[in-house]
C-alpha cells in the first residue's frame, strides 16, 4: 500500500518528495496524484514519436531536444509527467 502526505504540498516540495517507493506522480492542486505504469504498446508508440520528431529536427537542424517522462509545471502547485517533450 502506497501512502501519500495528507497536507497539500508545494511545486518545491513536491520536487523535492521521495517516498523510496519507485512510483511516479503528478501534482495537482497541491495533491500527489499516483501515476499508472504505462503499458509496453504506450512506450512503443512514445519511442516512435520520439524518434520521428529526432529525425525531423535533425534534418532542419533545429537546437531542439526530446525527453519523455519530464515534469512540466502546469500552474502553482501543479505538475504534470509527459509522455514526451520538445524543448529549445
Amino acid at each position: 500500500m502506497v501512502t501519500t502526505p495528507v497536507k497539500n504540498l508545494t511545486f518545491e516540495e513536491y520536487l523535492a518528495y521521495d517516498d523510496g517507493s519507485g512510483f511516479h506522480y503528478e501534482l495537482v492542486d497541491g495533491r500527489l496524484e499516483l501515476m499508472n505504469p504505462p503499458t509496453i504498446e504506450h512506450f512503443l508508440i512514445t519511442k516512435f514519436i520520439e524518434q520521428l520528431l529526432d529525425a525531423e529536427i535533425q534534418r532542419l537542424s533545429l537546437p531542439w531536444l526530446t525527453f519523455r517522462e519530464t515534469g512540466v509545471r502546469t500552474g502553482r502547485n501543479k505538475s504534470r509527467l509527459t509522455d514526451l517533450s520538445v524543448v529549445t
